[in-house]
């Protein structure tokens, strides 16, 4: 394994070559384009499917299809495309998936190049599905292979949200090209099953409104621990908040926990990263 230089949007891409991906599908838009872009490069080599679809709807629904049959899929779009995927997407959270399903929705405060600022996790909240928000190149390639084991242990669609600055921002991310390798020694056993399920109908939305509902309890239970939760704790009392990270070494502090500390930051994403820069230049100690 070896360190690389790499965009927000290449880590993604390898992170799905790291996670076997089978399927590839996607609608270009900036800032989300370079992944797709990075994985039609890749495709020859490891024999995955890749194509630009026609508008981000179909794009989600050749990803979904290919899921049913037990491959792994991701799709990519930029936040306003989510819109013309949301009919899809609202119905997959209760149709639920078979193979990984990632749904990529870079979005773009600010915004750089966006018709409106628009916050994917909205959607998310509203389909009730999870979000995954990597902060940085390294998290986006590991978020990314956990964003389909999640779909797949769970089955239903999982969202990653990455944001301008991490899609063009670069990193140095570790890369394990030899268990990308390996990951495609193996053809992945695919079939389509028929099976009602996959049709939605009032009945079975009834019962996996609740469904989804109980899964939700159980992302909670699941997203309150690292790797997804990381803290940065100061290793020495009186340090001040934020220095001297111990980002990820140890569990998060459980509910009731007594800290010594008058300031803590909540987070997520690239504003972490802001954050740690700000600790930094205050204290002088690297957070």
């Amino acid at each position: 394994m070896k360190k690389e230089l790499l965009l927000g949007n290449e880590a993604i891409a390898w992170g799905a070559v790291l996670a076997g991906v089978n399927v590839v599908t996607g609608y270009p838009g900036t800032p989300s384009s370079e992944i797709v872009a990075t994985l039609a490069d890749l495709a020859s080599d490891y024999g995955f499917y890749v194509e630009w679809s026609v508008n981000e709807k179909a794009a989600l629904e050749v990803a979904a299809g290919a899921s049913y049959s037990g491959a792994r899929s991701i799709v990519t779009m930029k936040q306003v495309g989510l819109n013309v995927a949301a009919d899809p997407m609202m119905t997959l959270a209760y149709i639920g998936v078979k193979g990984g399903l990632v749904i990529v929705s870079a979005d773009d405060p600010g915004p750089h190049s966006s018709q409106n600022e628009q916050d994917t996790r909205a959607y998310a909240r509203m389909a009730k599905l999870p979000v995954l928000e990597p902060s940085d190149p390294e998290e986006a390639l590991r978020l990314t292979v956990e964003a389909f084991e999640l779909s797949e242990k769970f089955s239903v669609p999982v969202i990653l949200r990455p944001t301008t600055r991490l899609c063009h921002g670069s990193g140095s991310v570790s890369v394990d090209r030899e268990k990308a390798r390996s990951n495609y020694s193996v053809p992945r056993k695919m079939s389509f099953e028929r099976d009602s399920k996959w049709v939605i109908f009032p009945a079975l939305s009834r019962r996996r409104h609740q469904g989804l509902w109980d899964m939700n309890q159980e992302f909670q239970s699941h997203f309150s621990a690292p790797p997804f939760l990381l803290t940065n704790i100061p290793e020495e009392a009186g340090m001040g908040a934020g220095a001297g990270s111990t980002a990820g070494k140890g569990p998060a502090p459980g509910p009731g926990a007594q800290l010594r500390y008058e300031l803590g930051i909540v987070c997520c994403g690239v504003s972490r990263r802001y954050v740690k820069e700000v600790l930094a230049a205050a204290t002088g100690v690297a957070a």
